[in-house]
């Protein structure tokens, strides 16, 4: 996801390089019809300057078609002799929003270019990540919001662009059974539920047509979260249900003995009921001695 991000990224920033005035040795150049004398104390001047332009129009980038507006400001062919930079404030119409903030500081060695680019209100489209033997996430379509600042030295560049996911669902579509299979993702995928935004960094270093990309996202931390929760959840319901299966062997067991003391009581009962029948049986033909005594 970082890879596919910071391509659309230098995608744009290749194309405005490639579209912009900047003034290097090769667009700029100037015939030299006679000699130039400098007089002391007179700073030397570009002999062509455009303090602020006004520019329209429209192009295609990436397949999608836009119309822009914006300024260029200090267009010069000879810019190393300006004390200030060229300037491109850049800002799409239509459908795309975007912005591009360009500043060109030039050298006789080279020029330092600083871009600040701003995305807002793009729609995401669906999108899997991972892979499905092991661990394959869903994501839904979703509104991105994103900026970069890049700076650019001859080929060599480096900044960083940070997104912002907002209105979209995670979703654990395939989970390897080593990693807990169903039962875990399905608990993962609970957690996950109320997720609805995340944001990337990408760190951007090496040449612009071969750069090195450093991806960091909190992802990593809410799957980890997420599936710490999922373990903890199935183990304490896997406590609860061995507790409970021995609460009912308990209470199977207590039950065989109340019943066995409740048999053993009733026959119990039935003897002592019995002793003493026979013993009354035996004092009634007993001898009435008083009476006996008193004849």
């Amino acid at each position: 996801l970082q890879k596919e991000y910071a391509r659309q990224m230098l995608e744009w920033l290749r194309w405005f390089r490639e579209t912009a005035p900047i003034a290097n040795s090769k667009t700029f150049t100037t015939s030299v019809l006679k000699s130039e004398i400098l007089y002391r104390g007179l700073v030397p001047k570009p002999n062509f300057l455009i303090k602020e332009l006004q520019v329209e129009g429209s192009n295609h980038v990436g397949g999608k078609h836009f119309e822009y507006a914006g300024s260029i400001k200090n267009l010069s062919n000879q810019p190393t002799l300006l004390s200030e930079p060229l300037t491109i404030n850049f800002r799409a119409q239509g459908k795309q929003h975007f912005s591009v903030d360009a500043e060109y500081l030039f050298s006789d060695e080279a020029c330092q270019e600083t871009y600040h680019i701003t995305c807002s209100d793009l729609i995401a489209p669906p999108s899997q990540l991972g892979d499905a033997s092991h661990l394959l996430v869903s994501l839904g379509q979703g509104d991105v919001d994103g900026h970069a600042d890049i700076s650019v030295v001859g080929d060599s560049i480096e900044g960083s662009i940070h997104v912002y996911h907002q209105d979209t669902a995670l979703l654990i579509s395939q989970l390897s059974n080593l990693a807990g299979g169903p039962e875990i993702q399905d608990l993962v995928n609970r957690q996950l539920a109320t997720i609805n935004s995340f944001n990337l960094r990408i760190d951007l270093s090496g040449t612009i047509n071969a750069p090195e990309i450093r991806g960091e996202t909190e992802l990593g931390d809410t799957f980890d979260k997420a599936m710490v929760s999922a373990f903890a959840e199935k183990l304490q319901a896997e406590r609860a249900v061995k507790q409970q299966a021995m609460l009912s062997r308990f209470n199977d067991e207590l039950r065989k003995v109340k019943n066995e003391m409740a048999a053993k009581t009733e026959s119990l009962s039935i003897a002592i009921g019995m002793q003493r029948s026979t013993i009354q049986n035996r004092q009634a033909k007993l001898p009435d001695l008083n009476r006996n005594s008193i004849r």
